[in-house]
């Protein structure tokens, strides 16, 4: 009886010693009118089949365990991921943003300088129709002075 391990204890012994643990109740009451080491031995067997039992129950749980802490931290890698990849989504719309905003300034300023030229084209045109320089001819180019304005 010392050299009893309930770690040692195969499938099929177990699998034999079942009944006997789940009936022990009743095994127990027809064991009563015999030797009350009849009765011991069979609560030792019991309590190592139920000792096998949970041990083994204990390491799938701890397999199982391991298992999820292992697609825990893959999760949790996963989403540091897809924060950081948010993260990086984020400064660049931001980027986009500055820069269309930056763009849409840029245009406006750019309307503005285009209708300003063409307002003084057309000042100008009129002014050179109403002083009759020879220049405005249609068959003549404009003259320009060495600064670079034009002349009629």
């Amino acid at each position: 009886m010392r050299d009893f391990a309930p770690e040692a204890l195969g499938e099929q012994q177990v699998a034999a010693l079942l009944p006997i643990w789940k009936n022990h109740v009743a095994v127990a009451a027809k064991v009563k009118k015999y030797p009350k080491g009849v009765g011991l031995l069979l609560e030792w067997v019991r309590a190592g089949v139920e000792y096998k039992l949970k041990k083994d129950v204990l390491n799938g749980l701890k397999q199982k365990l391991s298992e999820i802490e292992r697609q825990k931290n893959e999760a949790a890698l996963a989403i540091e991921t897809a924060h950081n990849t948010l993260q990086e989504l984020e400064k660049r719309i931001e980027s986009y943003k500055a820069d269309l905003v930056y763009a849409a300034k840029l245009s406006a300023v750019l309307a503005t300088v285009t209708e300003s030229r063409k307002k003084r084209r057309s000042s100008r045109q009129n002014s050179c129709r109403s002083t009759r320089c020879p220049s405005s001819t249609p068959l003549s180019p404009p003259i320009r002075t060495s600064r670079g304005t034009r002349l009629c």
